[in-house]
């Protein structure tokens, strides 16, 4: 199974707590935290990009919608069938995969937060030592 394939599942399992919300709410609700988690990670890339430049490399509303971009695909490739079928497989997965899954998960997650955590701490740096974008 696929790291994404994998975290729609288990972000779709972690949102249906009580087993009554509808399908349709816990597959745009997992949708959703994957696009966040996506356009986290480039939106990260373009500010890093743009600190080393000393200049913007996109303006804020490109980032909005290549976001929405991302949000449209993942809709799109998340069917209702294609979620069902995976959720079917991610029940199916041994304890071994499982584990692996869960742990490339882990690091994705980690690796994220510490890139946007690295961002903050970095453009911090540079307005303390007066250091501005273009």
């Amino acid at each position: 199974m696929k790291l994404f394939s994998y975290f729609f599942c288990s972000a779709y399992n972690a949102y249906n707590t009580s087993g009554s919300k509808p399908e349709s709410t816990l597959r745009y609700s997992a949708i959703t935290l994957i696009t966040v988690f996506q356009s986290l990670n480039i939106v990260s890339g373009v500010i890093l990009i743009s600190f080393l430049t000393r200049k913007f490399v996109f303006p804020s509303w490109v980032i909005l919608i290549i976001t929405l971009l991302i949000f449209i695909y993942n809709h799109l490739y998340f069917t209702k069938s294609r979620s069902s079928i995976l959720l079917k497989n991610y029940l199916l997965l041994n304890e071994f995969e499982r584990k692996r899954n869960k742990i490339y998960l882990l690091v994705y997650k980690i690796f994220s937060f510490i890139l946007v955590v690295f961002i903050i701490v970095f453009s911090v740096y540079l307005k303390n030592q007066g250091i501005s974008l273009e």
